[in-house]
């Protein structure tokens, strides 16, 4: 997958080369003299030199494991005080579209949750691989009337690969914004006070007294 620019890539983009030669040592052959004697000498060296780089992509944090989706919004819907709201499940995923080093999650912090009615089993990861995929769950307590709201902020950044000389060049400080509302109402009530069964209630009330009448004209029968 070609870039025109490195900082696409996680790797380095230059290298030193060092050049190893032979001492050399000269000794004199005539008109002997006590110590030692030093020569210099030069080596000319003629070739050519190649290097093939490996490059792994930046990670690419989302919550979908197919697209690049940074921003999502769960929605509880309309729910009555006081009823049981059924979880809501999402992933954090390292899109699989390339050779990608892989992900983390640094930090995460949440904001709006005034009646601290939202929860999540949101949880710290050092190395979440190309393509990989973790999952969560965020819950809601019907506990506070209107709507409410929460805000978690993730940042997350390239995990260390397994070759420290690329450790330069990993990312860090991206982001997903994961968003939370619910709306609580109260049930109505009839002229006594008496809270009014939703037509879905009603239905199945409806249902069992059919079952009770068939049962009894069985029985006459």
């Amino acid at each position: 997958m070609g870039s025109s620019s490195l900082n696409a890539y996680v790797g380095g983009s230059s290298f030193l080369v060092d050049l190893l030669a032979v001492a050399n040592k000269a000794e004199t052959t005539q008109n002997q003299f006590e110590g030692t004697a030093t020569t210099t000498s030069t080596i000319n060296w003629n070739g050519s030199l190649s290097a093939t780089y490996s490059y792994l992509l930046h990670a690419a944090q989302s919550f979908d494991g197919k697209s690049a989706v940074t921003e999502l919004t769960l929605d509880f819907g309309d729910v009555y005080l006081g009823d049981k709201v059924k979880a809501k499940d999402f992933s954090i995923a390292n899109l699989g579209d390339a050779n990608r080093v892989g992900l983390k999650l640094t930090s995460f912090a949440e904001s709006g949750d005034k009646n601290d009615v939202f929860k999540t089993d949101l949880s710290l990861f050092d190395n979440l691989g190309q393509g990989g995929t973790n999952g969560y769950t965020a819950s809601f307590l019907a506990t506070a009337l209107g709507l409410n709201t929460a805000t978690y902020q993730l940042t997350l950044a390239d995990a260390n690969p397994d070759v420290a000389f690329a450790s330069d060049s990993l990312g860090t400080g991206y982001n997903l914004t994961l968003k939370l509302t619910a709306n609580v109402i109260e049930r109505k009530a009839d002229a006594a006070g008496t809270q009014v069964p939703e037509p879905a209630s009603l239905m199945l009330l409806g249902l069992g007294a059919a079952g009770l009448v068939s049962a009894r004209k069985r029985r006459a029968s």
